[in-house]
């Protein structure tokens, strides 16, 4: 039964990723929140042994299916948990090419989309 628990979030992140492709927005932030919002609502690096891959990869798919629906903000939000739950740091076990490239995005384009938003 341990083991189980143990894998628990490795096993979440797989099954938010299966919801992404089939295109339920909604199952997978579900899943991908359960996952990797385990401290008060923070992105942390969580037990991710079963799958080291998977935490960047849900990281990438969520901030960038909130970017590209306009929800600036929220995507700005998980950009600094992932930075704050240290997926960003290069040769670190969750480092991902994608996430640093998805959150370099929409950190650059932030401020502009702030100003676009107030208008």
């Amino acid at each position: 039964m341990w083991m189980l628990w143990r894998f628990r979030q490795s096993h979440r992140l797989r099954l938010a990723e299966i919801a992404w492709d089939f295109g339920d927005d909604n199952r997978f932030f579900q899943l991908a929140t359960e996952a990797l919002l385990i401290n008060a609502g923070v992105p942390a690096v969580g037990r991710f042994e079963m799958d080291y891959q998977a935490p960047g990869q849900v990281l990438y798919l969520v901030i960038e299916t909130l970017w590209r629906a306009g929800r600036h903000a929220d995507a700005l939000m998980w950009c600094r948990g992932a930075r704050d739950g240290r997926y960003l740091e290069p040769g670190g076990r969750y480092y991902s090419p994608l996430l640093a490239m998805v959150v370099r995005k929409v950190e650059a384009t932030a401020p502009a989309a702030d100003a676009e938003d107030k208008r």
